[in-house]
């Protein structure tokens, strides 16, 4: 069954890191290929955005699941490692 992207939610910087089986040093770590770090990387290409919530407001890291897999398919068909 094919998840409509409408009701697609946004989840938190834990479930994209378990969508990509990473761990936080990874995700901070910096990419050998770019020269700059993974989250820059999947910042600049839309997957993951900043958005603030609660009181006091603090930033929180979202992505959507279909963004997350998506630019794993496009980078692996590039041949780029992720």
């Amino acid at each position: 069954m094919a998840v409509d992207p409408t009701q697609e939610v946004l989840v938190y910087l834990d479930e994209v890191l378990a969508i990509l089986h990473w761990s936080r040093s990874k995700f901070y770590s910096v990419n050998s290929e770019t020269g700059m770090r993974w989250c820059d990387e999947l910042r600049r290409s839309g997957v993951i955005h900043y958005q603030y919530e609660g009181r006091p407001p603090k930033k929180r890291i979202k992505g959507f699941p279909s963004s997350v897999r998506n630019w794993m398919r496009v980078k692996s068909s590039r041949g780029q490692r992720i």
